[in-house]
């Protein structure tokens, strides 16, 4: 349809298309030049409006990442990696999500077709819920996770926090979840703040994330994910595998091996923030 018979709300709606369609042809082009004409028609015929805002944020994000990282873009960014971000996280409209996937992005931009491994990585992202990917960050960004050892080459072993074991605490688990728990937890009449702030509702709030947590576990992410109790306060055990500390890298950007070099690096950033915070 040509812009003359379009109504003036379809008139802009194609002119926005239009300057997403720019920007991202733009980016695809400095990773990937061979597909940056094929993506850019395949945008225009079959993804909408809703979906492309969505791939704009990616890519923007993505770029932020490089430019913050110092990747060295390679030119010829794997085709099929390209794809999975266009017919999978188009769809994403999670913020936190969306990070994920611009930083996978991000680092299979410095690689060729042949020598990219970012595909490995692509399944576990997929699948993962907006409660998920927070809980892996969170677990993954704690300073006793930093103070952890990877050994044998691919287990890990974190620092103990609590009692001489890896635990969070109920309720900095409970506010993670990105949306009014109120409307996802089974209990009548209660709001969020109160599922939060009184630890009698913790239980069932926890049951019911409890198959998101688990499904970690199943997932390779996390070798265990176990509730239990210190002093009387509730906890859960959680403790990432050398696979869950590894999706969390590539997706800050960041491809640092042997994988203890990463955590090194962490623990030392983090001993600088803390430096910085401290001062007098």
């Amino acid at each position: 349809m040509s812009m003359e018979n379009l109504d003036p709300i379809e008139k802009v709606v194609d002119k926005v298309a239009d300057a997403s369609i720019d920007g991202i042809s733009s980016f695809i082009s400095a990773i990937c030049m061979p597909a940056a004409k094929e993506f850019g028609l395949l945008i225009k015929d079959k993804i909408t409006v809703y979906r492309l805002g969505n791939i704009e944020s990616i890519a923007l994000k993505s770029q932020e990442i490089i430019n913050k990282t110092g990747i060295k873009i390679s030119g010829k960014a794997n085709l099929r990696v390209l794809k999975e971000v266009f017919e999978e996280a188009s769809w994403v409209e999670d913020p936190k999500i969306q990070d994920m996937w611009a930083g996978l992005l991000a680092t299979a931009s410095s690689h060729t077709s042949k020598t990219d491994d970012s595909l490995l990585y692509i399944e576990k992202l997929k699948s993962l819920t907006s409660f998920q990917a927070r809980l892996l960050e969170f677990i993954c960004s704690s300073p006793d996770c930093f103070k952890g050892e990877i050994i044998y080459e691919s287990e890990f072993r974190p620092h103990k926090n609590w009692g001489g074991i890896f635990a969070f605490n109920y309720k900095d688990i409970l506010n993670l979840y990105p949306e009014d728990l109120s409307t996802f937890v089974p209990i009548c009449n209660i709001t969020h703040e109160e599922i939060l702030n009184d630890s009698k509702n913790h239980g069932i709030a926890i049951g019911r994330l409890m198959p998101q947590i688990k499904s970690m576990v199943d997932s390779g992410l996390f070798f265990v994910a176990e509730t239990l109790k210190i002093e009387d306060e509730s906890y859960i055990e959680i403790i990432p595998t050398y696979t869950g500390i590894d999706l969390y890298m590539r997706c800050l950007g960041y491809q640092l091996y042997p994988l203890q070099s990463f955590l090194l690096t962490m623990k030392h950033w983090d001993s600088l923030k803390f430096s910085e915070n401290n001062k007098i």
